[in-house]
């Protein structure tokens, strides 16, 4: 209840007041009927579960997107989290473009590397991998 001041775990519940520990361990008072006339977050749900859902935007400036040259290539086959991801899309590009007779001398021509898709494979990679995500709760 952030009018009173109060955001953490009810330690006691009386007549006229509900006594509430603040997660940096401040305690608050509240008065009783506050919990009827006003809103209030309830956080027991996200605590039981050991987790949380966190929403993130990136936002991309769309002037930068391009097709990924030769050296783009080279340096990302040298991270970690893209190195199969480039060599297999490349492999499977090639044969698409040959089998379908492309000329790659312009990137429009076919199908090409983006750094955008590049981009999102390595989010994806990254999201995926990190230790502090919680592979039980729902994606």
């Amino acid at each position: 209840m952030p009018k009173y001041g109060a955001s953490g775990d009810v330690l006691d519940i009386s007549l006229n007041t509900v006594t509430v520990q603040n997660f940096d361990k401040t305690i608050t008072s509240i008065p009783s009927y506050a919990l009827i006339s006003d809103s209030f977050i309830n956080w027991r749900g996200m605590q039981k579960s050991g987790g949380r859902r966190i929403k993130r935007s990136v936002f991309v400036d769309t002037t930068s997107i391009s097709f990924c040259t030769e050296e783009m290539i080279t340096n990302f086959k040298d991270i970690h989290y893209l190195s199969d991801y480039i060599i297999s899309r490349e492999r499977e590009i090639a044969e698409y473009n040959t089998r379908n007779k492309i000329n790659p001398s312009n990137p429009v021509n076919g199908r090409a590397l983006t750094n955008i898709g590049v981009f999102r494979t390595y989010i994806n990679n990254y999201i995926q991998n990190h230790p502090g995500i919680n592979r039980e709760m729902t994606p």
